[in-house]
Parts: C-alpha cells; structure tokens; sequence
C-alpha cells in the first residue's frame, strides 16, 4: 500500500477499545463498505464514489465475508478532491463521526468507514 495512507488509532485503556480515525496522506484514504451484496458489480461501486464528485477510487478490491455468501465487502483507495469544500466537510465528518453513509440507489445506502 505503499504509505500512502494510514489509519492510526488511540488505544483506551479503560473501555479496552482502539478508536481509529482518518488520516489522509497526499489526499489518499483507505475506506471500507464493509457488506454489500454479493451480486453488486464493483464497476457500479466505483462509478457510484467516481459520481459523487468529491474525489475517485484509485484502486477497489472485492472480499467474501466468511460467514455470508450473499454479502462481501469493498475496500478501496479514494483520492479525494482538493480545493472542494464539500469533500473537506466530508473528510471531517468522516473523522469525527467515524463513518458515512452514501445512498446509492434510494432508500439504499452504504456505509463507508476507516479501513483498518
């Protein structure tokens, strides 16, 4: 993946929990749909993020869950848009909140966060 990105994280202690956050290197992320259905092309996925206009997938792969034959899950390397104020706020939001919720086709949504 070649360092450009990384997901850090702060370990806390009490609630023996790790919280991990966005960190974006060169306008690069690594997200995570982590289920989608089974039969979802991954040309759609990246034509739907590609759409959005806030940035493009640079790279998609496609895994089985394990325990599911009807789902998988999506990560991919977005590059996000500079100089674009919605893709700022998104970037934010995304931080702050840990997760997004992108609807693809009504009332159908996916829910991207951090890849770990």
């Amino acid at each position: 993946m070649g360092g450009l990105y990384k997901v850090q994280y702060f370990k806390n202690e009490k609630l023996k929990t790790k919280i991990y956050y966005l960190c974006v290197v060169n306008n690069m992320s690594a997200i995570c749909i982590p289920r989608v259905d089974a039969n979802l092309e991954i040309s759609y996925i990246k034509e739907t993020m590609n759409n959005l206009n806030i940035g493009y997938v640079k790279k998609i792969r496609e895994f089985p869950l394990k325990n599911d034959s009807n789902h998988k899950r999506i990560l991919m390397r977005f590059k996000w848009k500079e100089n674009n104020e919605q893709s700022k706020n998104l970037q934010k939001q995304m931080e702050m909140l840990g997760s997004l919720k992108v609807v693809h086709n009504m009332p159908w949504y996916w829910k991207l966060v951090v890849a770990q």
